[in-house]
């Protein structure tokens, strides 16, 4: 019997889904990275079958729906540059976990300068500008700013708060050290050179700095300066010359003028960019955010 139930309630949903598809017209649509989507009538009905044959879909709340008449005029650059699908730093209640990830599409032939484009919330109408970065920060000096321009599959992951550093910036694989006396959300990369890596067991290195300093340097994290009290809980018995020499190379400024002209100083290099607002920006619950290019035309649309 229940074979037969279950049997009627599929012939139901191909049916009903055949008369939408036909009526409505294709429910898929591909973007310019290949990527198909499907629009937000047909997921609704998706989500109401998956509800009736006992599916969990519809238990997820529905986003706000957005029209291309509510988007305004589209910017040349629409979907060249995206919002990632997964946000992680929407919907949160302090400034300092509020943030927001964009994505130069992979198949991009050209970089997208994004300096002076905005997002603003299409329920409250807030609206913040994105403002020139450092593209190889340098510490205890005045970093000039640069235009951001976004490379093919290149993020930019923006925050609302001000840059713990002081500058929106471009990573480097130095860029670890950062992070460890300031907090980044989400928290930055350690792709440093290790510090045995630093330390290789030379001839000379034994003989400057002792065997005890290899080994000292093995132990220790990548992207992490040498401080007091990781000597302390340290059970190696390195000399003075050691540790005067770890602290001056295992820090942000050693290992950028040590790798600043190697290949793969910028592998996987992103974007920092801090708006500098005083609270959080976004709702918790339902928001509509567009990305909006120079002239205030959408770039890409978020909605939660």
């Amino acid at each position: 019997m229940w074979k037969i139930i279950t049997i009627i309630i599929v012939i139901l949903v191909i049916f009903f889904g055949y008369i939408i598809f036909k009526d409505s017209g294709n429910i898929f649509t591909s973007t310019d990275d290949g990527t198909t989507i499907i629009d937000s009538f047909s997921s609704k009905f998706i989500s109401d079958m998956a509800s009736f044959t006992g599916g969990s879909t519809a238990t997820l709340p529905e986003d706000p729906i957005v029209s291309e008449k509510d988007l305004g005029e589209l910017s040349p650059l629409y979907g060249k540059v995206v919002f990632t699908d997964k946000q992680w730093g929407l919907g949160v209640t302090d400034k300092e976990d509020e943030y927001i990830t964009i994505n130069a599409l992979a198949s991009n032939t050209n970089n997208i300068n994004i300096s002076g484009w905005s997002l603003q919330s299409m329920i409250t109408g807030v609206r913040v500008y994105i403002q020139d970065a450092v593209d190889d920060v340098q510490m205890h000096t005045v970093n000039p700013t640069y235009e951001i321009e976004l490379e093919p599959e290149q993020k930019a992951i923006i925050n609302t708060i001000a840059s713990p550093i002081g500058v929106s910036f471009k990573t480097n694989i130095c860029t670890g050290y950062l992070g460890q006396f300031q907090e980044f959300e989400p928290g930055l990369e350690k792709n440093c050179p290790t510090p045995s890596e630093q330390m290789q067991p030379t001839i000379s290195n034994i003989q400057l700095l002792g065997g005890e300093c290899i080994e000292f340097a093995t132990m220790l994290e990548p992207c992490t300066y040498l401080t007091t009290e990781i000597i302390d809980d340290s059970d190696v018995n390195a000399s003075k010359a050691c540790i005067e020499y770890l602290r001056t190379e295992l820090t942000y400024t050693s290992c950028s003028a040590r790798n600043s002209k190697a290949t793969n100083y910028k592998d996987n290099a992103h974007w920092r960019i801090f708006l500098n607002q005083p609270a959080t920006l976004w709702s918790m619950d339902y928001e509509v955010i567009r990305l909006l290019d120079e002239a205030g035309r959408t770039v890409s649309v978020y909605t939660y």
